[in-house]
């Protein structure tokens, strides 16, 4: 049985929302503010780039399940937007 379209099974292997949220706080502690901008930018670019690939490499070994990879790219963009506010709410 296919698994419900609205459920994104190992999200973490998308993306592991904590451990990039540890990252940049520590990196918010470091220097000024541009470079941490660019370091915090670096790690949120990364992310993306990781999440995706792990996306394209689901929807390759299951090409008739495109409604999961759309929902999975989404859970993925959810999380990097739940990130920066984090950050800017909390930190800046």
């Amino acid at each position: 049985m296919a698994p419900s379209p609205g459920i994104i099974s190992k999200q973490r292997d998308i993306i592991d929302r904590k451990l990039l949220a540890e990252t940049i706080d520590g990196i918010s502690a470091g220097a000024d503010i541009f470079s941490r901008r660019g370091a915090i930018i670096e790690q949120l670019r990364f992310a993306l780039a990781k999440g995706r690939a792990e996306i394209a490499e689901r929807l390759l070994r299951h090409p008739s399940q495109g409604y999961r990879a759309a929902a999975e790219q989404a859970f993925l963009i959810d999380q990097v937007v739940r990130l920066i506010f984090d950050h800017v709410t909390q930190k800046l």
